[in-house]
Order: C-alpha cells, then structure tokens, then sequence
C-alpha cells in the first residue's frame, strides 16, 4: 500500500529534439531509437500544424524562385518574387483545413498526437503550393520557354516539395511545437509559482481559520453544557439538590464530549484545491537561455541530411544528369564533416545565444556554398548560380538547428524549475496538512484532558454530598474557564524524539525488542520544527501498535534519518504478515494526510513500513530557492 500527495506527471521533462547524436544534450544516455520516437509524437501535435509553420518557412521556400529560377528561366526579379509569394500563400491557406481535418477543433494537450497523418498533410501542402508555383512560372518566363512540357515542370516541382520542403516543414513543425510546449511549461510554472507564493502568505491564515472553526464547534457544544452548570453552582450556592445536574454532566461528559475528542483527530483533512490553469494572472513570461553551447547547437546528421534533400531537388536542372549523384553526396559529406570537426573543436564553449546563432548559420552557410563554390572547379561543374542557393539553405538549415536547439533547452530549463516549483509545493502542502492534524490533535488533548478533567471534577465535588461554600463553587468555576480557555492557545505536546523513542522502548521491554536511530540532521530538524517531531512520533507509535498488537512482533527497529531535505522513517519488524485485503483503518488515513508518501513492504519475513515527511525549508534555502526562480 503506498500513497503519493501530488502527482509528478506535471513536471516530467521531455526527450531531446531528432538529433540523436548529441553527448551533451539533457537526454544523454537515451537511446536514438526512443529520442526519435518521441520527437515524432512530439511532431503529431496538433501546433505542428499551426500558422507559424508556413509563416516561418516563406522565408527559405523564396530560395528557389529568387536564387534560382530568376536566372535560370528569365523573367523579372519582381515576377518571381510574385511567383514565391503565390506559393506561400497557398502554402499558408492550406494550413488551417488540414489542421481541422487531422486534430478538428482540439488545442495543444487535448488531443491525441496523430503524426502519420501530419506528415501526410505536409505533403498535401507542399504539394498544392508545388502546383501553383508551376502554374505561376509558366505565366512568368519567356512565351518561348513557355511553350515548353508544362508536365515537366509540375514532375520537377512535385519533386522538390515531397524531397526538400516536407522534410524543412517537418523542422519547422517540431520547433514550433516545442515552442508551443515551452509556453504550455512556463504557464504551469507560472501557475505553481503563483499558488507557491499564496500558500506562503496565507498559510497562518488557513490554520487559524481551521483553528477558530473547530473551537466554535467546540464551545457551540460546551456552551450549553456550561450554562446549565453556572445555573447549577448558582442554585447550589442557594442551598439546592444538585444530583439531578450531576448525573446530566455527567452523561454529557461520556456521551458527547469524549465522542467529540475522538472525532477532532479523524475529521477529513485540510482541504487545498489547485488554482484553475492560467488563474495565476499577469502576463505571461516566455524566456530563453541566455547562453547555449555551440557544440549543442551545431547538429551534422540533421543537417547534412536536409542538406542532402535539398541538394537534390537543386541540382535537377544545375546540374548534369551523369554528375548529380557525385554534387549531391560531396555536398551532403562536406556539410556533416565540417559541422562535426567545428563541434569538436568549439566543444566546451557557452557564449550568449546570439553568438551561437551567428557561428551556427554563417558555418551552415560557409560549408554549403565553399563545398558548393569548390565543385564548380572540378568535372562535377554545377551552375554557378547554385552557389548563393546552396549558402542561403545551409544558413536557413542552420537558423532552424539553432532555434530548435535554443527553444528545447529554455524548455528543459522550465520543465527544471517545474519539477522544483511542484516539489516545493509539494512539501509546503504536506507541511501544512502536517500542522492541521496536530492542532486537531491538540485540541482533542485539551478537549480528552483538560477539560473533560475539570467536568468530572465538578460533577465529583457537586456529587459529594459535601456542602459547598462560595470559595469551593469559584474553584469550579475558574478551573473549568480555564481549562476551556486552553482551546484558543494549544501548544506543543510531547518531548523530543529522542524521548518519545526512548518511552516506546521502555514501555515495551521485556515483550518487544525496540531499537532505535536518529541522525544527526533529523534531530536538528525535528528539533526545529514541532508539528513535524509530533507527526514523526505519532507515526512510530502507530507502526510499533500495529507491528506488536496485530504482527505479535518480538524485534522492531525504527530509524528517523533526513535524505534531500525530507524526514524519511522506517520502522522494520519481524511479526506476521498483514492482510493486503484488510481495509484500511484510522493509521492509514492518518499517513495519507501526513505523509508525502508511504509504502508497506514485506520481504525475508519482515514487514517495512516507510513514511516520507516534509521538513520546512531554512530562510535560507528558501530565499536561494526563490533567486533562482525570479532570475529564470
């Protein structure tokens, strides 16, 4: 049996972009099979197919008609620019269609990721915009090149767009959808940070709330009671018969207030319900790293492989039929070559991000048009043209890389501070409940205590039979106003640990063996912090119950130790084993509201019970932790 506070899925950090090589990237040690697979569910998301993928794209799918088609075909500068523009519109009009056909009207984390279906509607997209590109064209060149297969134009565009704008559209998408990612995270940190800092400012608030609201049920059932004994000492300090009153408080004693005492430490616990997703106001602060390694941000494989893509569709008219396949590979292996031999030589260097992105897109954009530049020298002779394009995709190659890269690790670095922020509340909320169950308790002590012992008391001396003078009635009187006055000022109750540990193993010598261990920092903490040494000790007295009452255990061992800023107890024995189907008592409810988590185990014929309890954090690691966070 094992119960967790708060979920831990809110903060679990996503995998690695497709760059599958990368030793230094968060997702080291993952193998490239996995990374892949969750970047293309990633990819199915329904913001892969949002507006600013084609919107990103214009500015590379411009390439071909301004850097190539312009001089090769002929026509205007300002009619090939029409020409890119017609594409991307019809790229852009495509988009929100697809979308509602793939995802209908789901938002980001309300859909199922679909990215078989992705990938067909970028291929249907790119495919529209290949077909009004090739029709445009036909309207822009020369009537006598236009007199030429209009077939062979649409084959050459159908080519590009299912080789080189599919597989640039599928970056885009992942970037985009890490962005949209990225938000989504800030957002949730935005919210858990907001509901952090209001627990903190209101925390004494909901105690003393709870506190006041479980005294006035209190006194709403002792006031009456308390009335009639003040009419009662009234009337005996005239000379009446008190028995009948004395078997009424009495009555009231066993029938109400002690049921009322056993009930304060079995109420449901403070209740704390989560702030509805985007509650926590103000705008919304979407930050990047501020540095990024270059050797993070240079990525070969993907690179050289768009590289290659696009090389194909570039060289079908640039280049000779018989020399494509030497222009193509030379290309692609420059591209990965360079890119790897940079990465290893400026591996270990962080500067900002806009230094990385400028050494990213100017080496991108050197490689590809040098090996482009250098090839011209050579058999393989491609247009000279194709040099400016080669240098323009490797830098839009090289911008796309460094973007993923750069908005990736600003998402890992929130999902970080997530996972810290869920974790500190977390332990805020624990600490929290920690303290209601032992003002409940103390109530119960004050009520089981203090003031059940003044009302039997009172009925004892008023039963007597022993006539009572003025100076006897006030002494009732202040001894049961002041027992009832201990209500609005409880205080600890119970010794140290140490003590409480050392009592267990007295009482129980001679039946059980009871050992016992407290490190150092747990005793400090314990030491510390009251609510959580009374939590702490009612958790070992409940395990050693159990273990000897139900387990008929002869040997336990308890140790208290304190691990990542948490009290972690274990309380091992050797009895019976329990019934898994047995249903769970008080002791359970009690851990559940305790605890951030416990579990029950048997093994080698013992019986492990393990409780984990917050500890409230130091000033100061409570201001360095809060530093950190601002300055994200």
């Amino acid at each position: 049996m094992s119960r967790k506070a708060l979920p831990a899925a809110t903060a679990a950090a996503s995998p690695p972009g497709p760059e599958s090589g990368d030793a230094r990237d968060p997702g080291q040690g993952r193998q490239s099979g996995e990374r892949l697979s969750r970047a293309w569910q990633r990819f199915g998301q329904p913001a892969s197919l949002s507006l600013w993928v084609p919107v990103l794209y214009a500015p590379i799918g411009a390439i071909g008609p301004l850097l190539l088609d312009w001089n090769e075909r002929g026509g205007s500068l300002v009619q090939w620019a029409g020409v890119a523009i017609a594409g991307e519109l019809a790229l852009l009009a495509c988009f929100p269609a697809l979308r509602r056909a793939v995802h209908g009207r789901d938002r980001l984390g309300q859909s199922r990721s679909r990215p078989g279906a992705t990938l067909l509607s970028l291929y249907a997209a790119t495919a529209v915009r290949a077909v009004v590109i090739a029709v445009a064209a036909s309207l822009v060149v020369e009537p006598s090149a236009r007199s030429g297969d209009l077939r062979d134009e649409l084959l050459y565009r159908l080519l590009s767009a299912v080789l080189v704008q599919s597989g640039l559209l599928v970056v885009i998408a992942l970037l985009v959808q890490a962005m949209t990612e990225h938000r989504s995270t800030v957002a949730r940190l935005q919210d858990q940070r907001a509901w952090l800092e209001e627990l903190d400012r209101t925390t004494q608030a909901r105690l003393g709330a709870m506190h006041e609201q479980l005294v006035e049920q209190m006194r709403r059932t002792l006031d009456p009671q308390l009335d009639r004994l003040d009419a009662t000492l009234e009337a005996v300090s005239h000379g009446a018969d008190p028995s009948a009153d004395v078997d009424d408080l009495v009555r009231f004693v066993e029938d109400e207030l002690r049921p009322l005492s056993h009930q304060l430490t079995t109420v449901a616990p403070i209740d704390i319900d989560a702030p509805a997703p985007g509650t926590s106001g103000g705008r919304l602060r979407v930050r990047l790293p501020g540095r990024l390694s270059v050797s993070m941000a240079l990525m070969p494989t993907l690179s050289a492989w768009l590289l290659f893509l696009g090389a194909i569709g570039g060289s079908y008219r640039n280049v000779q039929p018989d020399r494509r396949l030497a222009f193509i590979l030379t290309l692609t292996i420059a591209m990965y070559a360079g890119l790897a031999l940079l990465r290893w030589l400026l591996r270990g260097w962080d500067p900002r991000a806009h230094v990385t992105a400028l050494v990213v897109i100017a080496s991108s954009a050197a490689i590809a048009g040098l090996a482009t530049w250098m090839q011209t020298l050579t058999p393989v002779a491609p247009e000279h043209r194709v040099i400016a394009a080669a240098a323009a995709l490797g830098a839009a190659i090289g911008a796309a890389g460094f973007a993923y890269r750069w908005v990736r690790q600003g998402q890992l670095s929130a999902e970080e501070q997530l996972r810290g922020a869920v974790a500190a509340l977390e332990s805020r909320l624990n600490i929290l409940r920690q303290n209601a169950w032992v003002m409940r308790r103390r109530l119960g002590y004050v009520m089981h205590g203090s003031v059940q012992g003044a009302l039997y008391a009172a009925a004892m001396r008023l039963g007597s039979g022993q006539p009572l003078d003025a100076s006897v009635i006030e002494t009732i009187r202040r001894d049961v106003a002041s027992a009832v006055a201990r209500l609005d000022d409880i205080g600890p109750h119970g010794g140290t640990i140490e003590q409480v540990l050392a009592d267990i193993e007295t009482v129980w010598s001679g039946d059980c063996r009871v050992t016992w261990t407290v490190d150092r920092a747990a005793l400090g903490s314990l030491e510390a912090h009251s609510a959580t040494c009374e939590c702490a000790a009612e958790i070992v007295r409940e395990a050693v119950s159990n273990a000897t009452h139900h387990g008929l255990a002869a040997a336990i061992d308890i140790t208290v130790r304190q691990e990542a800023g948490r009290l972690v107890i274990t309380v091992r024995d050797n009895g019976q084993r329990w019934d898994p189907s047995a249903t769970p008592g008080l002791g359970s409810a009690m851990l559940d509201e305790m605890c951030l988590a416990w579990s029950r185990e048997r093994s080698d014929g013992a019986t492990t019970l393990t409780a984990v309890l917050a500890i409230p954090e130091s000033a100061e690691a409570r201001a360095r932790r809060d530093q950190v966070m601002e300055a994200w």
